[in-house]
């Protein structure tokens, strides 16, 4: 049986040092960047060059809050379900707002997490939610430390 030789990663210096550099690049622009209290000036800053930098930027917007507190009927009408959609809205604190910056051809100029004020001593969430969001990785004692008071 013939053993196969290893094949030499594309980051090696056979002349592809500059490719596996491109990829970081690209790797950096879609990797979100954190945004917290102390760091929201600067972060700010970059965002709005991100979109200075495209000539027809794409703004992509999402947000986690901590749950519904109200649900609708299952065959409720689009006012109805307007209605306590912003019900909820109204009475539950945002924990995230995520922007993205992009340009028409689906080039990515970076992503940002911005991470708010949210203490669950005082705040009002459901269980599943915060259970859900911890799960994918929010930190909620250091939203309560850290986070950016809306």
């Amino acid at each position: 049986m013939a053993r196969l030789r290893p094949q030499a990663p594309a980051w090696t210096d056979r002349g592809a040092g500059w490719h596996y550099k491109a990829l970081q690049a690209q790797a950096a622009e879609r990797q979100p960047r954190d945004v917290w209290a102390w760091n929201l000036d600067a972060e700010f800053d970059e965002l709005l060059n991100a979109v200075a930098r495209e000539r027809s930027p794409v703004l992509a917007l999402d947000t986690e809050f901590p749950g519904f507190l109200r649900e609708d009927q299952l065959h409720a009408s689009r006012t109805a379900r307007y209605r306590t959609l912003r019900q909820n809205v109204d009475h539950l604190r945002p924990i995230q707002v995520g922007l993205a910056v992009g340009g028409p051809g689906g080039s990515l100029r970076g992503t940002w997490t911005f991470n708010l004020w949210f203490d669950l001593s005082t705040e009002w969430y459901t269980e599943e939610s915060v259970w859900f969001l911890s799960a994918a990785g929010v930190d909620f004692p250091r939203h309560a430390t850290e986070g950016i008071d809306p």
